[in-house]
């Protein structure tokens, strides 16, 4: 909800008790006022919000959540989502290590449940889904590119795909840009030369999605020509108009693109939600590992039936309601 200010005569105040000297006009912050007038139009609005004042010691995100929703016209809510902890508790802490017991050493889990890692970040307010590079150049084996499982990725990207679709929750995909000029691959000439996904610029069936999961009218198409979807590209601009807080991801390579997008999403503070099964490598132990390491430190990296069920949950009564 977008507000805009207007008088009141309640004046702001940090401190408790605290008064101006005698004589003195309050300082032009302590008049500012904390009432304001909703902008939007949509119905059911009141027209009129209070914006709480924070406890006398609050913390320090929620301080300055209440202080840029009172100075700046912004929508309250994507703020303050932005700023809220996640409910992290011991036994979901150990939950997270103990699906990795068996893969990874007892003391190596042990030294990271004393360093604090594997906690859940969690849903937001709103989800997306981020499609990285599922085109046919990666699941087709009649490309060089396709790695031996990718191919078997298929159903579940249409599974969760159709899931977003019936939620009515945005969907991005990303895929590499035009690569036909030197300067446009960059580096890449130097480390895969013209062997690898240059000898296929010519092929535009390598840049198209499979019909079952391809994107739509209503869905955003990033181009990138680097690992990261978020590197020099709009995608950030546009999840926050879209009011995105959490980004579930999928794609290939995990090793790779995917764990590029999926750091950088945790970056810019958005809740990357990696979806084990709609992930693939090349190599198999490379996806293992690198699902390990970013569970432990930026990700959640969850089975794709509890991704279903946790956005049928929590974002199935908020489309039933509208």
């Amino acid at each position: 909800m977008v507000m805009r200010e207007t008088p009141s005569a309640s004046p702001i105040s940090f401190s408790e008790g605290r008064s101006e000297p005698s004589g003195q006009r309050p300082s032009r912050m302590r008049r500012r006022s904390a009432r304001w007038i909703c902008a939007c139009s949509g119905s059911g609005c009141s027209g009129r919000s209070t914006i709480p004042k924070p406890a006398p010691n609050p913390a320090a995100p929620e301080r300055l959540a209440w202080l840029i929703a009172v100075r700046f016209p912004i929508d309250i809510s994507f703020a303050l989502s932005h700023t809220r902890h996640s409910d992290v508790t011991e036994a979901s802490m150990t939950d997270k290590l103990e699906k990795w017991r068996g893969y990874v050493p007892d003391e190596e889990l042990e030294t990271y449940r004393k360093g604090g890692f594997a906690r859940r970040i969690g849903f937001g307010r709103k989800a997306a889904l981020l499609n990285i590079d599922t085109t046919w150049m990666f699941v087709d084996p009649a490309f060089a590119m396709c790695g031996r499982d990718m191919p078997q990725m298929m159903d579940d990207l249409t599974r969760l795909t159709e899931a977003f679709r019936a939620l009515d929750l945005p969907i991005y995909y990303s895929r590499r840009d035009d690569r036909s000029h030197p300067t446009y691959r960059g580096l890449w000439n130097e480390k895969l030369g013209t062997s690898g996904e240059y000898q296929y610029t010519s092929d535009p069936r390598a840049d198209q999605w499979p019909e079952a999961y391809a994107p739509r009218k209503q869905d955003r198409v990033i181009l990138k020509n680097k690992p990261s979807c978020f590197f020099q590209t709009p995608l950030d601009t546009f999840l926050r108009y879209d009011e995105v807080d959490t980004l579930v991801i999928c794609g290939i390579s995990t090793s790779g693109c995917v764990r590029a997008g999926a750091v950088d999403a945790f970056s810019h503070n958005f809740r990357p939600i990696l979806v084990d099964e709609a992930c693939g490598d090349r190599s198999p132990s490379a996806h293992k590992a690198n699902m390990f390491d970013m569970d432990m430190k930026f990700c959640d990296v969850e089975s794709l039936d509890y991704v279903l069920a946790e956005l049928k949950a929590r974002y199935g009564r908020k489309a039933a309601a509208e």
